[in-house]
C-alpha cells in the first residue's frame, strides 16, 4: 500500500514538474517575433538613407512598421516618403532664404513663424516628376496570447528629377517672396528674390546641359 502511495506521489509531482516546464516554455514563447519573409535577401542601404542625389535625380525614403497589411503598408510608406520630399524643399528653402538675411547683417531668430506660415499651402500637389524607385518589406512572425500574428515593416523609395526639385524650391521662395510683400518687410523680399535669382541661374544652366 506505502508502495502504491509513494508511486502515486512520485508520478504527480512528475506532471507537476512537466506542467511547470510547459508553462515557462510558453512564457518564454510569448512576445517573440521573428522575419520570415523579406522581399530582398539582403536590406536595401537606402531604407536608412531618406534623402541623397545622385546623378541629377533626388531620392527620398519613407516607411511603416508593424501593419496588418502589406499592400496598405507600401501606400503608406510612399505617402510618407512624398511628405520628405515636401519636408526637405521647405527645410533647404527656409535654411537659403535666412542664410541671404544673414548675408544682409539681418536677425534671422524670429523667423520661425514667419517662414512657416508662407508654407502653410505648399504641398506634394505642386511638385511635378515624381516616381516610384524601390520597395522593400519585411513580414514578421509574433507570438501572442491568442496565437501567431503576421505584421509587416514597408519601406518606399520615390526619386525625381533635379531640375524638378529644384522647381519645387522655387515655389517655395514665392511664397516667401508673397509673404514677404503683404507685410512690406523689404528685407525679407529681398533675400527670397535672391534666392530666386540663384534658382534661375542654375535652371538655365541645366537646361543647357
Amino acid at each position: 500500500m506505502k508502495s502504491k502511495i509513494r508511486k502515486g506521489c512520485v508520478l504527480a509531482a512528475g506532471m507537476m514538474v512537466l506542467a511547470g516546464c510547459a508553462g515557462t516554455s510558453v512564457k518564454h514563447e510569448m512576445g517573440r517575433s521573428k522575419v520570415v519573409e523579406t522581399s530582398a535577401a539582403a536590406k536595401p542601404e537606402w531604407i536608412t538613407n531618406n534623402k541623397y542625389e545622385k546623378d541629377s535625380v533626388m531620392y527620398f525614403s519613407g516607411f511603416v512598421t508593424d501593419v496588418a497589411d502589406s499592400a496598405l503598408g507600401m501606400r503608406q510608406a510612399k505617402m510618407e516618403a512624398i511628405k520628405n520630399i515636401v519636408e526637405a524643399v521647405k527645410s533647404d528653402a527656409s535654411g537659403a532664404f535666412k542664410e541671404s538675411l544673414r548675408g544682409a547683417n539681418k536677425d534671422v531668430n524670429d523667423l520661425g513663424s514667419f517662414v512657416e506660415d508662407a508654407f502653410a499651402l505648399m504641398s506634394e500637389a505642386q511638385i511635378s516628376g515624381i516616381m516610384p524607385s524601390q520597395i522593400y518589406f519585411e513580414k514578421s512572425e509574433v507570438v501572442t496570447g491568442g496565437g501567431v500574428k503576421y505584421s509587416y515593416n514597408c519601406y518606399s523609395q520615390v526619386q525625381l528629377p533635379i531640375k524638378d526639385y529644384e522647381r519645387a524650391q522655387m515655389l517655395a521662395f514665392q511664397s516667401l517672396e508673397g509673404k514677404a510683400k503683404k507685410e512690406n518687410n523689404k528685407a525679407a523680399e529681398t533675400a527670397a528674390q535672391d534666392q530666386m535669382e540663384k534658382l534661375e541661374a542654375k535652371l538655365k544652366s541645366r537646361a543647357n546641359q
